[in-house]
């Protein structure tokens, strides 16, 4: 039973992709997860939070907008 279930949801996602797809909304999106190895907790979070500006400042306007999230990608509603 586990695989036809997976294969039923596998379906529905599938299909619920098409109709967004029908209506112009592209279900997608980016998900980073951010870490590192260091036993003082502040410190390797500031490092995160200064990893993820820089990382944000060297993408173009629009396309940062875009990457977190901010707009919908071109073409949807």
């Amino acid at each position: 039973m586990g695989r036809h279930t997976h294969l039923v949801r596998s379906n529905d996602k599938r299909l619920a992709e098409i109709r967004l797809g029908l209506t112009g909304k592209i279900p997608d999106g980016l998900l980073f997860r951010i870490s590192s190895i260091d036993n003082d907790a502040p410190r390797a979070f500031k490092m995160q939070q200064q990893f993820v500006a820089d990382l944000m400042a060297a993408v173009p306007g629009q396309a940062r907008k875009q990457l977190s999230g901010l707009v919908a990608q071109a073409g949807s509603n």
